[in-house]
């Protein structure tokens, strides 16, 4: 995975990982428990896997959603992508790595979040009140700090 993501994105992992290490706060004062972390990321997984399966079969209300041409090919694209990084988070080997990849596609479908804020777009055949949306924006960037928190990235040594 490592070796996937330094041919498709050279300098990215390095950057990314560089940046937020030297972040001044370390978020394993929640716990390193690693049954703790091992129940969060079967919830990761399982939460981007049905993530995954709303993409093709709600693909018609995430369309409108997605501030881009080629919407519906986009929602299933992130659909199908949510499916392997559920899928990897399950592989201690790679799950650091897919921890990082996860939280920078994380950042990466914040516009669609954005959009529907901004818009009051429907989503699921119901209204989400201005709050709700916003809500959800901020709630990105706990998920994204949970998701490398679960996968380790954090921690002082590296596996591979």
């Amino acid at each position: 995975m490592l070796i996937l993501f330094d041919y498709c994105c050279p300098i990215g992992a390095h950057v990314v990982g560089r940046c937020l290490t030297k972040l001044p706060v370390k978020f394993d004062f929640l716990t390193s428990d690693p049954m703790i972390k091992t129940f969060s990321v079967l919830l990761i997984s399982v939460m981007f896997f049905v993530s995954g399966v709303l993409h093709f079969t709600h693909d018609s209300e995430l369309v409108r959603i997605t501030p881009l041409p080629y919407a519906l090919q986009i929602v299933w694209l992130t659909g199908a992508m949510e499916f392997v990084f559920a899928f990897l988070l399950l592989l201690p080997r790679y799950r650091r790595n897919t921890g990082i990849l996860l939280s920078i596609f994380a950042l990466a479908v914040l516009p669609a979040n954005i959009n529907m804020a901004l818009n009051d777009i429907p989503m699921f055949g119901s209204h989400l009140e201005p709050f709700g949306a916003w809500l959800r924006v901020f709630m990105q960037f706990p998920l994204i700090v949970w998701i490398l928190w679960s996968t380790g990235f954090w921690r002082s040594s590296r596996t591979i």
